[in-house]
């Protein structure tokens, strides 16, 4: 049923009718650790010892070619990149740059509870207390909950289960009786400063830069879609023009894919270039974004004079007329 299930999910794949073998798309990875997971089930049901290792020894052989991908994948999860580190969102909530505040409206007070809740899952799988229904779902919580603790932007994969496995232990420990009453207290007063945030006037996403230039990056849309071309920007700029325009960039923060990486590696390369080294090493290049949020060379040049073959095309400036936003297209004099 895995494999069958698996293949129809592969099958509109356009990497998986090329023979394509790459954790980050659906590809024949995919079929081969649904293949293996099928033999480490099938081997787990052998009434015999002996045949279970002998095809759990074979499982472990046909799994070497996926080695280099898991390695790649375990890299991304645990953000061990240098392009990886700049971003927020890939950051732990607990060992990030995150205050106390923040990661409480992020993921509510129940955040605080993680490390009772990571020890009570991990217990009770252990001494086997759990029926094999809660066991099911524990099996499952776990590295939910590890995931959750290693990027921000994994939190769709433990939230569920740091509300829930509260609830559960609550169940345990006090009964159907009383367990309604705490976990309405508990619920009420881990959720009570994130229901604050929505009274709150937020910037636009959350991002000063993005609130500053917003409207530049309007502006850039249009121009782009009278005169298509490949933008330059920083990464986070690269996220708010893609969200907000149909101009392409050529890096954002969804890094994931090696292209991306090369990607990345490549648009910060361009901004730590002399504006007239960019029109020599990057002629596919027709628009380009630049701010004093972030310190490079070509952001530092292009916010002060003008050069010959940039024509400024929207600024933003700061209270005493400074620009702090300029965006500009390549190829006029």
């Amino acid at each position: 049923m895995l494999l069958s299930v698996q293949l129809l999910v592969l099958l509109p794949s356009h990497h998986f009718l090329a023979f394509s073998y790459q954790y980050y798309h659906l590809s024949w990875f995919h079929l081969h650790v649904a293949a293996l997971t099928c033999m480490a089930a099938i081997a787990m049901g052998r009434p015999s010892n002996r045949s279970m290792w002998a095809l759990l020894a074979v499982g472990c052989l046909l799994a070497v070619p996926a080695v280099g991908e898991v390695l790649s994948g375990l890299r991304f999860v645990g953000a061990g990149l240098a392009e990886l580190e700049v971003i927020r969102e890939a950051q732990s909530p607990f060992w990030g740059s995150f205050g106390a505040r923040e990661i409480t409206t992020f993921y509510s007070g129940l955040i605080w509870l993680y490390p009772a809740v990571l020890a009570w899952t991990a217990w009770r799988l252990l001494t086997r207390r759990a029926d094999l229904q809660e066991c099911g779902f524990l099996v499952f919580a776990l590295p939910g909950l590890l995931l959750l603790a290693m990027q921000v932007r994994f939190s769709y994969f433990g939230s569920l289960f740091l509300l829930l496995l509260p609830l559960i232990a609550l169940q345990s420990l006090t009964g159907q009786g009383r367990a309604a009453l705490y976990a309405g207290l508990l619920t009420a007063g881990a959720y009570a400063q994130s229901l604050g945030e929505y009274r709150m006037q937020h910037l636009p996403g959350k991002s000063v830069k993005y609130a500053a230039g917003w409207h530049l990056v309007a502006t850039l849309g249009r121009a782009c879609d009278q005169a298509p071309g490949l933008a330059l920007a920083h990464a986070d700029w690269g996220n708010y023009i893609r969200l907000q325009t149909d101009c392409p960039v050529i890096s954002n923060n969804f890094i994931m894919t090696a292209e991306d990486f090369e990607a990345h590696r490549r648009s910060r390369e361009l901004l730590q270039l002399e504006p007239g080294d960019l029109l020599e090493r990057a002629p596919d290049v027709k628009y380009v974004l630049v701010s004093s949020f972030e310190p490079f060379l070509l952001a530092e040049r292009l916010l002060g004079a003008g050069y010959e073959g940039f024509e400024k095309i929207a600024e933003v400036t700061d209270q005493n007329g400074r620009p702090i936003v300029r965006a500009f297209r390549i190829g006029a004099g």
